[in-house]
């Protein structure tokens, strides 16, 4: 990438100072919209797919903390959610993974399950498939089309 010099304070700008910072920022412009992987397409479950500008997604990293030091039976269930604020116009896709931090066998023994999201957010379960202690966080992957 070209860099150009700043100008000396009071400097006065000359023609070709203004035609070179031009020259640039159409190269930028150029540059940014022919790139094909600045593009995304977001699959949505009630308009199909909606082909987006990297710059046009909202990507959410979560964190959903369940309660540490939980002791647990097998089959048992704990339930979450995770609220949008209407920042989506459709339904995101939605991930979710499990983390064991405390390293109990317990919590290293879940399944996530999450129920259809909506554009006003989302509900998921953790089920333990083994009893004991554990202390079990769930990070949550949205990716949608904002409003």
């Amino acid at each position: 990438m070209a860099q150009i010099p700043l100008p000396e304070r009071g400097q006065p700008l000359d023609v070709a100072y203004i035609s070179r910072l031009a020259q640039e920022i159409n190269n930028l412009s150029r540059d940014a919209s022919a790139a094909r992987y600045d593009y995304i397409t977001i699959d949505t479950k009630d308009s199909g797919p909606q082909n987006k500008k990297m710059s046009e997604v909202r990507v959410l990293g979560v964190i959903k903390k369940l309660p540490a030091g939980k002791t647990v039976t097998a089959a048992e269930e704990i339930g979450f959610t995770h609220s949008f604020n209407g920042e989506f116009k459709f339904a995101p896709i939605v991930t979710a993974t499990a983390i064991n931090v405390g390293g109990g066998s317990a919590g290293g023994n879940v399944t996530v399950i999450l129920k259809d999201p909506t554009t006003s957010g989302i509900e998921g379960t953790v089920r333990f498939n083994e009893s004991g202690t554990a202390t079990v966080n769930v990070n949550l992957i949205i990716i949608g089309v904002p409003n």
